[in-house]
């Protein structure tokens, strides 16, 4: 079988996953912000669901001030 290990939701290295999660928030919630209707958080909210939805791989890396090195 090689489904997520018995109480695990998923496979994989969690503390890289979550890293990656909150770069993609980060970088969603930086475009957000800098949009000219956002004028408070009842603005913010709508613009950041809507900044996540179009956040892409290649947006990330672009804004992004990391390196990922793989094995």
């Amino acid at each position: 079988m090689s489904g997520p290990a018995e109480g695990s939701l998923a496979n994989g290295d969690m503390f890289l996953a979550t890293a990656a999660g909150t770069l993609a928030l980060t970088i969603a919630a930086q475009y957000a912000a800098s949009r000219e209707e956002v004028r408070g958080p009842g603005t913010f909210l709508p613009a950041l669901i809507d900044e996540l939805a179009l956040l892409t791989p290649e947006s990330v890396l672009r804004t992004a001030m990391i390196e990922v090195e793989t094995e």
